[in-house]
């Protein structure tokens, strides 16, 4: 009989444990496991109160609430595959859908997602070692779902409203506001930590983050009054908080000469490249598009890579500030210039 001692299942029921175990992540202080089971954690719920809201939701509401969830797949999806215009299984979907519940008098959003840590944790297995997977999954939940992170931001956007504000009445309604904590402080620092340790994987989610929290911000606009989790807020301070707050994102072509940096073969299903444009400086982490009835990109841009000579892009990609996101290699063409050995 076998004396093989089964690997613990670590179990998270609420904010502080998700926290107390991604630090112990963090400082690789967590046994080997076999599986994580979230219980009654994270649980998002949205309540709106006001004559709109009558067992019922408004047209703006539900717009902001479809946005977030396009954000919350996107960031799913860059967590997850590094890409964060990865199109997701109907399973994926499924477990990451928001539902709304209504109730007399009021509206209730409601979202669980322990069904997708289980997926997340299942499909990440063989890709990541199980300190990575809690690290990023972890991150993910708390950035989306935590209460501690909508304090952080909320704050950081009164900040970034009280400067630009030249309304008295304004002003004064939110100089009395206060959201975050010193516990929130720690927590901060250690969401800050995680995506410094893993930036691939992390960095594009924190950044989709923000723009979600603007979405769920905005769903309470229309509210007399109305509650995220735990934060209470009423609607002309939600609007307040969040005018141009929102990111915006242009599609901008990258077309030039590039040097191929790093193939990526690890996941059968598509192909990723780092590549270097020549003339610019800017390093892109791309995905090529499928080519499967000749595979002749794949064979240039390995034939670039192996002979260290530049090659043809065309790229498209969306630009967000000075960042580019989303790159997709669209065409792959020979540098045929005399100068293409030199470079």
């Amino acid at each position: 009989m076998s004396t093989q001692k089964r690997l613990p299942e670590l179990v998270v029921r609420n904010e502080a444990e998700a926290y107390a175990l991604l630090e112990k992540a963090l400082n690789g202080k967590v046994e080997p496991w076999s599986a994580l089971r979230l219980e009654g954690w994270p649980h998002l719920t949205i309540y709106l109160k006001g004559e709109k809201f009558e067992q019922t939701i408004t047209p703006t509401v539900m717009k902001s609430l479809l946005e977030y969830q396009r954000l919350v797949y996107r960031a799913y999806a860059s967590a997850k595959y590094d890409n964060e215009s990865k199109r997701l299984t109907d399973a994926e979907k499924e477990a990451l859908e928001i539902r709304v519940k209504v109730e007399g008098g009021s509206t209730k959003l409601d979202l669980d997602v322990n069904a997708l840590a289980i997926e997340f944790v299942k499909q990440m297995g063989a890709k990541m070692d199980s300190t990575h997977i809690l690290i990023v999954l972890l991150t993910f939940l708390a950035l989306y779902f935590g209460t501690s992170s909508l304090k952080t931001f909320l704050d950081n956007r009164r900040e970034v409203r009280l400067k630009e504000l030249t309304d008295d009445t304004q002003r004064q309604t939110l100089e009395v506001l206060k959201f975050s904590s010193a516990q929130e402080t720690k927590r901060t620092e250690l969401l800050t930590q995680a995506i410094s340790e893993l930036p691939s994987k992390l960095k594009a989610v924190e950044e989709l983050s923000q723009d979600a929290k603007v979405e769920l911000v905005k769903a309470v606009s229309e509210a007399d009054t109305a509650k995220i989790g735990s934060v209470p807020m009423d609607g002309r301070t939600a609007m307040t908080l969040v005018q141009n707050a929102r990111r915006t994102s242009d599609e901008v072509r990258l077309d030039g000469r590039y040097r191929l940096l790093k193939l990526d073969w690890s996941d059968a299903s598509r192909f990723r490249v780092k590549v270097y444009n020549i003339v610019t400086g800017v390093e892109l982490d791309a995905e090529v598009q499928d080519d499967t009835l000749t595979g002749n990109y794949r064979k240039l841009l390995q034939d670039a890579e192996w002979s260290r000579s530049p090659v043809l892009l065309q790229i498209n990609a969306r630009q967000v500030g000075q960042e580019f996101r989303g790159a997709v290699i669209l065409k792959v063409e020979p540098d045929s210039s005399p100068t293409s050995r030199r470079n």
